[in-house]
């Protein structure tokens, strides 16, 4: 896991004297890394980081977080670099994710806890140890496992998840439409979570569920305008269904069920197989 970021505490983590710092992660036996570098696109940044990965991509699979801030210089356009400098070997064992803006996983916050980073270009104390360079294995855990399922997969197990839950509730009309889908904790914060509506998602929560702010930012990028189309519509096609009064009966459940699937397909076919 590469991280290339404005690290703001640069000489508690050694990044004054080099670009770069490795660590291990805790209690690791299979040579997993964290490995923190601070430099911007101007200054090389990219050619740097295509002679770091390209000999590793062949027995490893990594991940690279660019920080997405104007003056730093990595956009979509210094993602498209990578890759095209890296060639073909890029494709099943690398994610580049563009991260800004402290609210995603990557983001040890009060509501994630499993994050990495701090809001502020640090790591906040306890989840790295400086005396022996590691980071706790459960947040690096946690982030590999959230960010590495790439974002079709993600939306085809929203889908399908969705799909198999509702088509249930017609054998069980005894419990209303929405009650039903409510018992699954794991697919309905998951719900929540892909219409943004985060507040209904209770902080305390012990399921588990899909974190979409990686789709979020992927529409947001130059050239997936018709990306965020599909977003939208099955976005707006499932807030109305969860905050529904009307829907009454099976017919009605089924009529729902059938157009989120729709727009969910759409939205899944949209994405590109890779997408970074």
């Amino acid at each position: 896991m590469i991280v290339v970021w404005r690290w703001n505490e640069s000489e508690v983590y050694g990044l004054k004297e080099a670009d770069q710092v490795d660590w291990s992660v805790e209690g690791d036996t299979q040579g997993d890394a964290f490995v923190q570098i601070d430099k911007d696109k101007d200054s090389g940044g990219i050619t740097y980081l295509t002679d770091l990965i390209r000999p590793k991509l062949e027995m490893n699979q990594i991940m690279l977080f660019l920080h997405n801030n104007q003056k730093y210089g990595y956009n979509s356009d210094a993602v498209k670099e990578i890759l095209e400098g890296l060639g073909s070997r890029a494709i099943s064992n690398l994610v580049i994710r563009l991260f800004t803006g402290g609210t995603e996983s990557v983001y040890y916050t009060p509501a994630n806890k499993l994050g990495i980073l701090g809001t502020k270009g640090t790591i906040p104390s306890g989840i790295s140890d400086l005396a022996t360079m590691t980071i706790k294995a459960e947040h690096y855990d946690a982030v590999w496992n959230n960010y590495f399922i790439n974002m079709k997969e993600r939306i085809y197990q929203l889908k399908e998840s969705f799909f198999r839950r509702a088509k249930a509730h017609e054998i069980c009309e005894s419990v209303s439409y929405l009650d039903h889908l409510s018992q699954d904790k794991s697919l309905w914060y998951s719900m929540y979570n892909f219409i943004e509506d985060y507040r209904r998602i209770p902080k305390d929560t012990t399921a588990t569920y899909s974190d979409f702010s990686v789709c979020i930012n992927y529409t947001k990028l130059k050239g997936n305008k018709h990306v965020a189309v599909a977003y939208k519509e099955a976005q707006k096609e499932m807030k109305k269904s969860m905050k529904s009064t009307i829907i009454e009966n099976n017919e009605d459940a089924q009529a729902q069920t059938q157009e989120i699937y729709h727009q969910l397909t759409n939205l899944w076919k949209a994405i590109p197989q890779q997408s970074y």
